[in-house]
C-alpha cells in the first residue's frame, strides 16, 4: 500500500462491514462529499474484510490495514455513528451469527475482547473507532466527523480518549447529549455539533417515490419496548384511525439487530393490510421510507431517511437514548419526542398532521449544516 508523497490519502474508519443500512451510507456520503472538494485517494476500513456491493455498499478493507499504511499524507476519518463506546467484542459480535451467540451468553466479556485483539492484530487500541495507541496516532491525523455516543466521560480510558481528542484535527458530534458531554466532561472546547451525514442522502439517490399510500414500520428485535401482542394491537389500531396498511420494513440485518423476526411475525399474525418488504439492498430501503405516509420505528437512521426525504415519523420506545437525543436536537415539535408503543396509534395523527414545510426547513438546516461541516473537514485536510 505505497503511497505518493505528494497524494493525500482519506482512510474512512466505520462500521460499514454489516449489513446495517445506517453504517452502510456513512463512507459513501463522506466520499461523495469530499470528492466534490478534493482530489484524494480513499481507502474504506472497518473490523474485517468485506464486499457487500450487491447490497450497495462499498467493499472495505480490515483494521489491520491501518497498521501497514506508508507514507506522510494519511488522514484518518471516523466516519460517523454511535462508535464512541464501541468495543472490539460487541462489534465483532454484529458480524458473526455463531460468535454473537457466544457474547451474549458468557459473563467473560473481557476474554472475548482480548482474545478478538489479537485476531483483529490490534492489542493497543481498545476502543475500535478511536484510535489511542502512539501508532496510530503517529500514522494519521485523525478526524471525527458526526460520531455519537454519549457517556463516554465515564469509560474507563477516560484520559486517553480527551487526550485522543485533543489531538485531532476535527471533531464534530451529531446530537446534544454528545456534544455536551466532550465539551464539558472531556474539555474539548473544538467539538461542533453537525447533524449525521445521511442527512443528504437525497441529494445523492435518485429515489423513484410510488403512488402507494401506507405507513412503513420497522422495529428491532431487542428494542421492541413492549410486547409483539401489544405492537400488533397498536398497528391494527392505527389502520382503523388512518385506513393505511402497514409496509414492514427490516433496517438492521445483522446480528443483534435482526429486523426480520419481529417484523416477520407481525406479518403473520396482523389482521390488517400489511406487506413484507424485502430489504435486497440500501435503495429498497430508503424508497420504502421515502414513499411512505409516515416512517415509524426503533431505528435512528430510518428517522433521519424520513427527515432526508421529508416523510414525518415517529421514533419509540424511549430507552432507546441515542434516538431520543438524535430527536431532542434536530426534529420539530411534535416529532421530537420518543414514544411508548403503546401511544402510537394516537402519535400517527399528530404527525401525519404536521406542517410539511416545517419539515423541509428542518431537513435543509441539517443538510446546510451538514455540508458545512465536510467544507471544514476539507479545510482541515488542505491546511
Amino acid at each position: 500500500m505505497e503511497n505518493s508523497m505528494s497524494q493525500k490519502n482519506i482512510y474512512i474508519l466505520s462500521a460499514s462491514d454489516r449489513y446495517n443500512y445506517g453504517d452502510l451510507l456513512f463512507p459513501i456520503i463522506l466520499r461523495k462529499e469530499l470528492e466534490k472538494l478534493g482530489d484524494y485517494k480513499f481507502f474504506n476500513i472497518a473490523t474485517i474484510k468485506s464486499d457487500l456491493s450487491k447490497r450497495g455498499a462499498l467493499p472495505t478493507q480490515n483494521y489491520k490495514a491501518l497498521y501497514s499504511s506508508t507514507g506522510q499524507n494519511n488522514y484518518l476519518v471516523v466516519a460517523g455513528g454511535e462508535v464512541l463506546g464501541a468495543n472490539w467484542s460487541r462489534l465483532y459480535s454484529f458480524l458473526k451469527p455463531l460468535y454473537y451467540k457466544v457474547y451474549i451468553k458468557t459473563k467473560r466479556k473481557h476474554i472475548l475482547e482480548s482474545l478478538l485483539k489479537r485476531l483483529t492484530g490490534n492489542k493497543k487500541n481498545p476502543i475500535p473507532f478511536i484510535p489511542l495507541s502512539d501508532e496510530l496516532l503517529n500514522k494519521f491525523k485523525v478526524i471525527y466527523h458526526a460520531v455519537g455516543g454519549a457517556g463516554i466521560s465515564h469509560h474507563f480510558c477516560k484520559n486517553k480518549i480527551a487526550e485522543a481528542f485533543s489531538k485531532a484535527i476535527y471533531i464534530s458530534l451529531r446530537e446534544g447529549e454528545t456534544f455536551k458531554d466532550i465539551k464539558e466532561n472531556l474539555k474539548i472546547s473544538k467539538a461542533q455539533l453537525t447533524p449525521d451525514s445521511a442527512i443528504l442522502m437525497s441529494d445523492y439517490y435518485d429515489v423513484k417515490r410510488t403512488d402507494e399510500k401506507y405507513i412503513a414500520f420497522q422495529i428491532g428485535r431487542y428494542k421492541l419496548g413492549a410486547t409483539l401482542f401489544e405492537i400488533k394491537e397498536q398497528l391494527e389500531l392505527t389502520y382503523k384511525r388512518s385506513g393505511l396498511p402497514i409496509y414492514l420494513i427490516p433496517i438492521g440485518n445483522c446480528p443483534g439487530h435482526d429486523d426480520h423476526i419481529p417484523l416477520k411475525w407481525l406479518e403473520k399474525h396482523l389482521n390488517c393490510p400489511c406487506k413484507y418488504i424485502e430489504p435486497s439492498n440500501i435503495e429498497v430501503i430508503m424508497q420504502t421510507i421515502a414513499s411512505a405516509k409516515i416512517f415509524i420505528g426503533t431505528s435512528l437512521h430510518g428517522i433521519i431517511t424520513a427527515m432526508s426525504f421529508c416523510v414525518p415519523y415517529i421514533g419509540f420506545n424511549p430507552s432507546i437514548g441515542k434516538m431520543q437525543h438524535y430527536l431532542n436536537t434536530w426534529a420539530p415539535e411534535p416529532l421530537n419526542k420518543t414514544i411508548t408503543a403503546q401511544n402510537i396509534s394516537e402519535q400517527v395523527t399528530a404527525a401525519l398532521n404536521i406542517d410539511r414545510t416545517i419539515l423541509k426547513e428542518k431537513c435543509q438546516e441539517q443538510k446546510s449544516l451538514a455540508k458545512s461541516s465536510f467544507k471544514k473537514i476539507h479545510h482541515s485536510i488542505e491546511l
